[in-house]
């Protein structure tokens, strides 16, 4: 996550699935997994985060967004004013439910991640759910965990570190052009599989809005009411997302 794309069309989804899911007394934490974009020097000319137009009614899809959740429209609308387009203009709103936890430290390059990773397990260590915002998702092959470029990735070993506590967990995955969209999720549960994380433990929201993502859903501690707030944000926002068991 980098401060630039707060707000975007993406973040919305995002939100309002944490919201959902977090409403019946889970304790919700976020590692933002923040990255420095100077840190990524390919990254710097991007033009990522842009699309905030559907926040402001000239724009054509705001009915269908605030139709969805017109509270957290007004709230991105004020966040994404010049100069507060940031995490921790998130973090002070109530975006999300009271007493959401934060990880909000830069991910490090090299063996200090090590470190910044015991850290955000200490303090996430009374919630229910953790939720891992990278700027990609998992990890891939040609990218280790010392390298410049880790940053942009939540490592297998991390997901299996947290697992292990007892948590129930929420991934970020963005998707390329390589394959389908169903083969590139049947690919990541297989390899969570492969960590001792069952695929029957595992549900799937493909987002709709924005760029293509979907979110790997670990149920684990306090899974009947997890089931219950996925439940809660299929039936009432069938438009926004695509679902996989």
């Amino acid at each position: 996550m980098q401060d630039r794309y707060v707000g975007d069309i993406g973040d919305f989804g995002k939100y309002l699935l944490l919201k959902t899911l977090c409403q019946n007394k889970i304790k919700l934490g976020v590692n933002w997994c923040f990255v420095n974009p100077k840190n990524t020097p390919k990254e710097m000319n991007k033009n990522d985060g842009k699309y905030i137009g559907y926040l402001y009614q000239k724009n054509k899809n705001h009915a269908f967004f605030k139709q969805a959740d017109e509270n957290l429209i007004l709230q991105l609308r004020e966040i994404v004013k010049p100069n507060n387009r940031t995490i921790a203009s998130i973090e002070k709103s109530n975006i999300l439910p009271l007493g959401t936890m934060f990880v909000n430290e830069e991910i490090p390059v090299g063996t200090k991640r090590f470190s910044w990773h015991a850290k955000s397990l200490e303090t996430f260590k009374d919630c229910d759910i953790i939720f891992y915002d990278p700027d990609n998702g998992l990890e891939i092959t040609s990218c280790g965990k010392l390298h410049r470029y880790a940053v942009k990735y939540v490592f297998y070993d991390e997901i299996r570190d947290t697992y292990s506590k007892g948590k129930s967990i929420i991934i970020y995955q963005h998707t390329n052009m390589s394959k389908p969209i169903n083969e590139q999720i049947n690919v990541r549960l297989n390899q969570l599989d492969e960590i001792g994380i069952p695929k029957e433990n595992i549900s799937v929201i493909q987002s709709k809005v924005g760029i293509s993502r979907f979110y790997l859903i670990i149920k684990q501690r306090k899974k009947d009411l997890i089931e219950q707030g996925l439940n809660n944000f299929i039936n009432n926002h069938p438009l926004l997302n695509k679902y996989k068991a």
